[in-house]
C-alpha cells in the first residue's frame, strides 16, 4: 500500500469526523442558547464527547471508516486476516487524541499505527465502496423491529 494512500485516509477521516462533529455539536449549542443557559463547560464537554465517540467508532462497520470505504482500505485482525472486530476498532481508535503522533508514526510504518499495535490490527487494501452503500450491519439495525 502506498504511504500517500494511508496518510490520505487518515487525513480524510479526520476532516470527515471533524465536519460530523461540528454538525452534531451545533444543535447542542443551539439548544443551550434557546434554553437561556450559558454555553458553559458542561455543554462544551458534551459536544466534545460526542465527537470523540464518533471518532472512536469510525471503523466499527466491517473495519471501514468513511475514508477507508472511498479509498479501498480495511482494518483487519492480524491473527485471523478477517475484518477487525468492533472492540478492536474501538481500541485502535483510543489513540485518536494522539493524532499528530499517529501521523508521524505512520510515516515510518505505513501499514500500522500506534492504535493498531494496541489492538492487534493493520490496514490492508480492500474493495472501494461509495458512501451511499449501507453496510449489512446497519441494514440489519434499520430493518430489525
Amino acid at each position: 500500500m502506498k504511504l500517500s494512500t494511508r496518510l490520505g485516509s487518515m487525513l480524510l477521516d479526520h476532516i470527515i469526523i471533524c465536519l460530523v462533529g461540528v454538525i452534531t455539536g451545533i444543535p447542542v449549542f443551539i439548544i443551550a442558547f434557546i434554553l437561556k443557559r450559558s454555553l458553559n463547560l458542561n455543554v462544551t464537554f458534551i459536544a466534545g464527547m460526542l465527537v470523540f465517540i464518533i471518532y472512536f467508532c469510525k471503523d466499527i462497520l466491517n473495519g471501514k471508516s468513511p475514508a477507508k470505504r472511498l479509498l479501498g482500505l480495511q482494518v483487519i485482525d492480524l491473527k485471523t486476516g478477517q475484518p477487525a472486530s468492533k472492540l478492536q476498532t474501538i481500541i485502535r481508535n483510543i489513540t485518536i487524541p494522539l493524532w499528530p503522533l499517529e501521523v508521524l508514526y505512520t510515516l515510518f510504518s505505513k501499514d500500522r499505527r500506534i492504535g493498531d499495535l494496541l489492538a492487534g490490527t493493520k490496514v490492508e487494501i480492500s474493495t472501494k465502496e461509495s458512501l451511499d452503500t449501507i453496510p449489512k450491519e446497519l441494514k440489519l439495525l434499520l430493518t430489525h423491529r
